[in-house]
């Protein structure tokens, strides 16, 4: 849910999802990061809980299995954000502490993993990149997981089965 938190001049609005899996929050921290780079270059950070994104008037992160976005509408509000999102991973259990192991295999995985989209569990892989059709055959009913990132030289889409059954159908039919 989104709350409200006013003290010390500043208004600040704190929104916490809880997941089941910490890959699930660490996603939607990777999907938030997509939707910001849209306007601003924005990248992957440990500033807070496990991994963090900022820009002018918000942070996000993720620790554990909770995704945490602070926004900071007013003047000078994400001084107070940057001292509030500090307090508050404090308090979150921090989980497995790491990024999905699968987003270690991307190419140059220090860098990508600044950039990369992960997707656990997926059901398609189309919204990644709309104009690449041979996504729709692959199908997972939600027992894979992908990462992607675009480096700006090249595209990278590292997709983990679950069972080898999966894969071996999915290779077959994008050989097809």
């Amino acid at each position: 849910g989104q709350v409200e938190y006013v003290g010390g001049g500043q208004r600040l609005l704190v929104e916490i999802v809880g997941f089941n899996q910490d890959s699930e929050a660490y996603s939607l921290l990777t999907l938030v990061g997509a939707g910001l780079r849209a306007n601003n270059p924005v990248e992957l950070e440990s500033t807070y809980g496990t991994a963090s994104l900022s820009n002018s008037n918000q942070i996000a992160f993720f620790k554990g299995r909770n995704f945490v976005r602070i926004t900071a509408p007013g003047k000078n509000g994400l001084t107070a954000a940057r001292k509030f999102a500090t307090a508050l991973a404090e308090t979150i259990e921090k989980g497995e502490g790491e990024i999905p192991a699968l987003i270690k295999h991307l190419p140059n995985s220090d860098e990508a993993k600044k950039t990369a989209t992960f997707l656990p569990r997926f059901t398609t892989l189309q919204p990644l990149l709309p104009d690449q059709t041979v996504l729709s055959s692959i199908q997972t009913s939600r027992d894979g997981d992908a990462a992607f990132v675009d480096s700006g030289t090249g595209k990278v889409l590292v997709v983990e089965f679950n069972t080898p059954q999966l894969a071996k159908e999915n290779d077959d039919r994008l050989v097809a």
